[in-house]
C-alpha cells in the first residue's frame, strides 16, 4: 500500500478591505467545512502596493506550506468553489494534473449576496438551456490553468506561474500553456466552477481579458514556443525572478 498523499489547499490573495474580503471569508469557511483536513494556506504579495502579481503571491503559500514533491496542492483563486473535488483526486491516478471542472458559473451580485447571506447556490442551466442573466453574469469553458488547479508540488515547483505577469489578465492561460507542455494534457473532471462576483479589476482589454500590453507580449511568448526545451528556458527566466530577494521582485 502506498503512502497517502497530502492535500495543501493554496490561495493567491490580495485583501481590498470590501467585497473580495467578503466573498474570502466565505469561500474560506467552505472550504473548512468541506475539506477539514486539508490545510488551508493563504499567499500574500512581497508588495502590495505595486500591481498584482499572482505568481508572487503563489510562491509565498507554496514556499509556507513546504510539501513534499509529491503532496498535492490545490491552487484556487479565493473567489471560486469546485465542489466534489475528491471525484477529481482520481484524476491525478491517470495524468499529472488535473482541471476538475468544465463549465465557470460567473454570479451576478445580487445573487452571490444571497449566496453569502446563506441561500443554496443556484442550479446550472441544462444543456441546450440559455442561462438567465438574472443569475449569471457569465457561462463559459474553463481555461486550463484558471480557476481551480490541482497538480503535485514537484510539478508546480517545475512549472510555476510567471512573476512578470502583473495586474489581472494572461497568467493563466500561460500557465495552462506551459502544464501542458512539460506535464501533458491535463485529466479533465466535469465539475462546476462556481465564481462569487467582486467589482471587476481593470484591464486594457475587457472582452479579451488583457491586463497590459507587457502581459499580452509574455503570453505571446508562452503561446508560440513549440518545444518543451523552450518552455522550459521561459520557466527558467520566472524562477529566475521569483528567487530575487526584496520587495518587488519583478518590477
Amino acid at each position: 500500500m502506498g503512502v497517502r498523499r497530502l492535500i495543501h489547499v493554496l490561495v493567491p490573495y490580495r485583501p481590498d478591505g470590501g467585497p473580495r474580503d467578503r466573498v474570502w471569508s466565505w469561500v474560506a469557511e467552505w472550504w473548512t467545512e468541506r475539506y477539514p483536513h486539508w490545510p488551508v494556506i493563504v499567499g500574500v504579495e512581497r508588495d502590495p502596493s505595486g500591481p498584482w502579481r499572482k505568481a508572487i503571491a503563489l510562491h509565498d503559500a507554496l514556499t509556507a506550506a513546504d510539501p513534499a514533491d509529491d503532496d498535492v496542492c490545490v491552487v484556487a483563486d479565493a473567489d471560486v468553489i469546485c465542489p466534489d473535488l475528491e471525484v477529481a483526486m482520481v484524476g491525478l491516478r491517470a495524468r499529472r494534473w488535473v482541471m476538475p471542472h468544465r463549465m465557470v458559473y460567473r454570479l451576478t451580485e445580487p445573487v452571490t449576496a444571497m449566496v453569502l447571506d446563506g441561500r443554496p447556490l443556484p442550479v446550472p442551466p441544462r444543456p441546450g438551456m440559455t442561462p438567465s442573466d438574472h443569475v449569471f453574469e457569465r457561462v463559459h469553458d474553463g481555461a486550463c490553468g484558471g480557476g481551480l488547479t490541482i497538480l503535485p508540488a514537484g510539478l508546480l515547483r517545475q512549472v510555476p506561474i510567471d512573476p512578470r505577469f502583473a495586474g489581472w489578465g494572461q497568467e493563466d492561460h500561460a500557465w495552462g500553456r506551459a502544464l501542458t507542455m512539460v506535464g501533458g494534457h491535463p485529466w479533465r473532471g466535469r465539475g462546476h466552477l462556481w465564481h462569487l462576483w467582486h467589482p471587476p479589476q481593470p484591464r486594457m482589454d475587457v472582452p479579451r481579458g488583457i491586463g497590459s500590453p507587457e502581459s499580452e507580449a509574455l503570453e505571446r511568448r508562452y503561446r508560440t514556443r513549440p518545444t518543451v526545451p523552450a518552455i522550459l528556458e521561459l520557466l527558467g527566466e520566472a524562477t529566475a525572478v521569483l528567487d530575487e530577494p526584496g520587495p518587488s521582485a519583478g518590477q
